[in-house]
């Protein structure tokens, strides 16, 4: 008894993305239509169509509620509606001049386009806390209105400019990768940075100033013993006492997340954009599972130049007799490998006419005996209606001329796979089946071969991008504090959380995807703003009163407040993204929130012990801390 057939559809190569789309939808409402069977509708197209109606219906959930998130966040933290709306407004501000920015460029709206929002809403709200933050301070210490928003400007000033200039920098990183969309969402990233900055110290700042300037403010200070300055007052009192220790302890870890880190593997797969209950994905695998010969996933040997003479016609037989030993290679039924090529083709017209063979001079070898004989046996099968449209299939003619043909395999390796592995092993097998083809040349292509390329490409790039990366933005931090070891204690919590991040990656059970790929540069871009915001309150402080102790605390204390609150508003709004129906939002968020909360805990941890020791040495040797 059947239990199962089979229709295959192919969708013209053609067609542009909307009508392929439009195609697939159509397929899909068509397969639906049965009532007396179960019609089920997929495919590499149908899978990609899904993504995008789900990823749609994902930002009318996902985005609400970043704002929602991040509404709460802020008014627990200032307890005044006003401090909400000019934080968001500022924010709405930046996102219209991005999203506009975007439209002027050209670059289309994806995938990747819709991790920005809550990127430039959880970035530039660092901006607005610091800002207000500070200017709530300045106002408790008796400053009028004017006066405490100039202070604050010029306390957090440098600061921001540092801030935004290296978490830019980190963006930019992504020019390097291989995937255009990848570059685009790093241009996207640093401009959005960039907006967020002018628009936090010229619209928010003007408009605390317009609210707040007719009106005396006070403001009492918190007894809560769980407000963020009191929590963050403790602290620093029990890393003053330990130093030492406190740095031992985020040594042990980093060197535990360090092992776990070079574990971290690569994939991509379609499968990875979709729920687990996907009517697509489970279709896929139904058909894998009936009709394991019924393949339609193909790579390709395309060989390029001349190739109607013999050494050409040779080499693709020397491929084809190559390829029945490759590890993913897919079989029909009688045990045949499921290849296609120019020489399979004369190989079935000799089979149904034997005076093939001697009307072309085809010997034992099952090859013509000369070029032109090649050439001649090529017209043939091109011009004869029984024949051509297979021909055409592998074969390509400009004129008078023979310039290409390819090699059609077809694997058992699919665009639902994700082992790296595998994807390695079917890319070599491949190259192994090259042969030599005359002066015409072949290159090995495919969609899961240019999977594996680009993901190794990206890797690789993206390594070096991220240690290029770290070292320019530390030169900068470098420059503006003109000490180095200032600028290397800055780039401690970037190092640190990047080594804590990619460990949490590998025992989290993910490997580094289209998305996760970003994670180096955003913990660069993420880290960097919490150190600078701590150090150079610390050279503040340290430089007007001599005091080491004060210094630190300080720094701990009042600016790590306001890098707590930064930090919670900016994980709410990431946190937010593990709700969504797409797995690799799920994954961004998650890490993304992670990253955010290790950037804060290596700040606030690693940074002020390290600044007490250095403020202790410096005052020792130098007689002064900062300057003299």
């Amino acid at each position: 008894r059947a239990r199962a057939t089979l229709m295959i559809a192919g969708i013209n190569g053609s067609l542009g993305t909307n009508a392929a789309k439009d195609v697939s939808k159509k397929i899909v409402e068509t397969a639906s239509n049965f009532d007396n069977f179960n019609v089920e509708a997929t495919g590499s197209s149908v899978i990609s169509y899904q993504i995008d109606e789900l990823t749609g219906k994902s930002n009318k959930i996902i985005l609400p509620s970043i704002f929602i998130a991040i509404i709460i966040i802020l008014f627990i933290n200032f307890r005044k509606p006003s401090y909400v709306a000019i934080s968001l407004g500022g924010l709405t501000i930046a996102i219209i001049w991005l999203f506009g920015t975007m439209a002027l460029l050209g670059i289309k709206f994806n995938t990747l386009a819709i991790a920005l929002i809550p990127l430039i809403m959880g970035l530039g709200v660092d901006y607005s806390v610091h800002i207000f933050h500070n200017y709530l301070t300045e106002i408790r210490r008796g400053a009028n209105v004017k006066d405490a928003i100039v202070i604050s400007i010029k306390d957090v000033g440098l600061a921001l400019i540092l801030a935004t200039i290296t978490t830019a920098v980190s963006f930019l990183s992504f020019l390097s990768a291989s995937i255009p969309s990848l570059r685009d969402f790093g241009i996207l990233s640093a401009i959005g940075i960039a907006y967020t900055f002018i628009v936090a110290i010229t619209f928010e700042a003007a408009m605390r100033y317009l609210m707040d300037k007719n009106k005396e403010i006070k403001i009492k200070k918190s007894e809560s013993k769980f407000s963020a300055g009191k929590i963050m007052e403790r602290l620093s009192g029990m890393l003053c006492k330990n130093p030492i220790k406190v740095l031992i302890v985020i040594g042990i870890i980093t060197a535990g997340m360090g092992m776990a880190a070079i574990h971290v593997t690569t994939s991509f797969s379609l499968e990875e954009f979709m729920p687990k209950e996907s009517s697509a994905i489970k279709a896929m695998e139904k058909l894998s599972n009936y009709f394991p010969s019924a393949s339609q996933d193909q790579e390709y040997i395309l060989i390029e130049g001349n190739v109607a003479t013999l050494e050409a016609i040779r080499g693709i037989k020397e491929t084809m007799d190559k390829i029945g030993d490759d590890t993913f290679i897919a079989k029909l039924p009688d045990g045949s490998i499921k290849a296609d090529s120019i020489y399979k083709i004369i190989e079935n017209a000799i089979k149904e006419n034997e005076s093939i063979k001697s009307r072309f001079h085809i010997g034992k070898d099952g090859l013509p005996a000369t070029n032109e004989d090649v050439v001649a046996l090529y017209n043939y099968l091109y011009n004869n209606k029984k024949y051509a449209m297979d021909v055409k299939y592998v074969l390509h003619k400009n004129g008078n001329r023979y310039d290409a043909t390819v090699v059609r395999v077809y694997t058992t390796l699919t665009t639902l796979e994700n082992s790296n592995e595998k994807m390695e092993r079917l890319y070599k097998d491949l190259k192994g089946d090259i042969s030599n083809y005359g002066n015409a040349r072949a290159i090995v292509t495919g969609s899961m071969v240019l999977i594996y390329t680009i993901m190794k490409s990206l890797t690789s790039s993206q390594l070096s991008s991220t240690i290029v990366c770290i070292v320019i933005a530390g030169i900068v931090i470098i420059i503006a504090y003109r000490k180095p070891l200032l600028g290397a204690f800055t780039m401690l919590p970037v190092i640190t959380s990047s080594v804590w991040i990619m460990g949490t990656i590998y025992l989290a059970g993910y490997s580094l995807n289209v998305m996760t790929v970003m994670v180096t540069s955003l913990t660069i871009g993420l880290g960097i703003t919490y150190a600078i915001h701590v150090v150079e309150r610390f050279r503040m402080v340290a430089d007007k009163t001599g005091d080491i102790l004060k210094a630190v605390e300080e720094a701990v204390a009042n600016t790590g407040g306001a890098v707590l609150m930064a930090a919670l508003t900016t994980v709410a709004g990431f946190i937010v993204l593990v709700a969504s129906p797409m797995p690799p939002e799920q994954q961004f968020g998650f890490i993304t929130a992670t990253t955010i909360i290790y950037s804060f805990l290596t700040t606030v941890l690693a940074i002020p012990p390290l600044l007490l020791l250095w403020g202790k040495w410096r005052k020792k040797k130098k007689g002064y801390i900062i300057s003299p």
